[in-house]
């Protein structure tokens, strides 16, 4: 549930009372709600204006303008917050994080898998997928890896949702998920 501050609280009621949405059949409150959180995704102060929803398609307008910078940031936000347990190496293999939700949709693309759907997943923080990569060939897509908000490995998969079976695979896997492990929380 979306928690409110108290200036947002204001925004709300003003807008129920003095902006007349009680066109609860329309889905004003919706939009009402949509307002505060692409706001909150601006960091922009929600104002009162006289026309809720002149101010909303305004709103929503410089949103949808500026999504992917604010999609990127997100993503990099997350990401730093365990960039000590996604440094990692072993073997022939290193950690490469995507910077950019292009990044994720390429990978998908290339691996012919579904991360590229799991954008919305790592923006919100509910999960957080790296990519395995040669040391020799870092560019070229090998593996790609998704982490638990806890630092489990959930999947960990070649092109076309293929299971590893390489001794070397399941060992950089293992490696890795002791170091997630050790490195997480602390």
């Amino acid at each position: 549930m979306l928690e409110y501050t108290a200036e947002e609280m204001t925004v709300c009621a003003y807008y129920l009372v003095r902006g007349k949405l009680y066109d609860y059949e329309r889905g004003d409150t919706r939009n009402l709600i949509e307002y505060i959180s692409m706001c909150r995704g601006m960091e922009k102060t929600p104002s009162k204006e006289n026309n809720f929803m002149r101010e909303y398609c305004e709103t929503k307008k410089e949103y949808e303008l500026r999504k992917i910078e604010f999609d990127n940031k997100r993503i990099a936000e997350n990401y730093a917050k365990h960039s000590k347990a996604f440094e990692f190496e072993y073997g022939d293999f290193t950690v490469v994080l995507p910077t950019t939700a292009q990044d994720l949709i390429d990978e998908g693309r290339n691996m012919h898998h579904c991360v590229g759907g799991y954008v919305n997943n790592i923006i919100e923080g509910t999960d957080y997928i790296v990519f395995i990569r040669r040391k020799d060939n870092p560019e070229q897509c090998y593996l790609t890896c998704e982490v638990l908000t806890d630092g489990r490995i959930r999947q960990y998969y070649l092109a076309y949702d293929r299971y590893i079976h390489s001794t070397e695979d399941c060992a950089f896997r293992d490696a890795f998920q002791k170091h997630l492990m050790e490195v997480w929380n602390g």
